[in-house]
């Protein structure tokens, strides 16, 4: 019987750090240091020197996700600190109807999903939009990190009063805005976060749908506005991609509510 107990005991440990693993960021790729990265926006980048960067790299680690990929679940432990290296990150909930609401996305250099360093849970789900390459750096490090450079610490808290004060400002006026507006501001937003290509092009992992749950209206909606916008000569539809021609345009009709971060 005693036997028989010990084993069942080891298999519960065993289920435990499967299941431990499981949680844990997956699909790790050849390690690229802090060092080599062109992310001059990272918080650890810009607040640590290479010297002390070179202390936490044994304890990063880089994660590759595909198109399409589940990089956290909404009510998952929070298990440690998500950097963007490279790609596009999508924040979300399922709304009314498992309607996907989108809550904001993060692009080279950005952290998201990160709350809290003491049992807390991840408030939204979130997956890769293109291929992205994601630097991980679990609690335990984190608290190392924050104890041994307090300017880290500061500016991490002021990054996310800065996004929950965005959240907040895009929540509020997409009460007060016409659809033009809601839509030229979805716009801006996207090109404020990843920019254009050389063709003046947004990224293509953005669609109507996306724009849409930017705007909180629905595809159909945007689409109508869109071609309102191509006649303008504010933007044109090519094929799936976006190009914005005239960003200063778009600002105009937003102006009223319009503030630069």
């Amino acid at each position: 019987m005693t036997i028989f107990t010990n084993i069942i005991y080891v298999l519960f440990f065993l289920c435990g750090v499967i299941l431990l693993e499981l949680r844990m960021p997956h699909k790790n790729s050849e390690k690229k240091t802090c060092a080599d990265c062109i992310n001059s926006n990272c918080l650890v980048k810009k607040n640590f020197t290479i010297d002390h960067l070179n202390n936490w790299e044994s304890q990063k680690i880089v994660n590759q996700y595909k198109k399409g990929d589940s990089i956290f679940s909404k009510d998952d432990s929070i298990i440690g600190l998500n950097i963007v290296m490279t790609g596009a990150v999508e924040l979300f909930l399922n709304g009314y109807d498992n309607k996907m609401e989108i809550v904001r996305f993060a692009g080279n250099g950005d952290i998201f999903g990160h709350i809290s360093i003491e049992n807390e849970n991840y408030p939204s789900n979130s997956i890769a939009k293109v291929d992205t390459v994601v630097c991980f750096f679990r609690n335990s490090t984190l608290l190392e990190m924050h104890q041994s450079n307090p300017k880290f610490a500061f500016e991490l808290i002021s990054f996310f009063s800065r996004n929950h004060n965005k959240t907040v400002k895009r929540l509020i006026q997409n009460l007060r805005m016409n659809l033009r507006e809601k839509v030229a501001e979805a716009l801006i937003t996207l090109y404020n976060q990843f920019g254009l290509d050389e063709n003046k092009e947004l990224i293509d992992c953005f669609n109507r749908e996306d724009i849409a749950s930017l705007a909180n209206t629905n595809a159909e909606q945007v689409s109508r506005q869109l071609s309102e916008f191509e006649k303008e000569k504010i933007i044109e539809k090519r094929s799936r991609r976006i190009a914005i021609l005239d960003i200063q345009k778009l600002k105009k009709i937003t102006h009223y509510y319009y503030t630069e971060f």
